[in-house]
């Protein structure tokens, strides 16, 4: 199983955008997670999404003006048991 950890800073700009979609192509990674995605869960995973379709990810809301973690999984690799998060932190039970 490969994890991949990853201070995105954003992911608003189409050169991260496109140096996100690079990575995921070229690295196979099982579980994701990012810190400092600086957006809202509804604008984050579809973000997150676009480049790794068949992915399923979690994220938690913005709080202050540099923060927001995300994960990712690849559902044919991984099962999730659970996810959980607040205050800032998240985590999930996977298989």
């Amino acid at each position: 199983m490969k994890w991949l950890s990853l201070n995105c800073r954003g992911l608003a700009s189409p050169a991260k955008k496109l140096a996100f979609r690079r990575l995921m192509e070229t690295e196979w990674v099982d579980v994701l997670f990012l810190q400092e995605t600086i957006n809202l869960i509804d604008l984050v995973i579809p973000v997150l999404e676009s480049p790794v379709p068949r992915w399923q990810f979690h994220a938690l809301d913005v709080r202050g003006r540099s923060s927001g973690i995300a994960f990712g999984f690849n559902p044919r690799t991984i099962r999730l048991l659970n996810v959980w998060g607040r205050n800032g932190c998240i985590g999930a039970n996977i298989f």
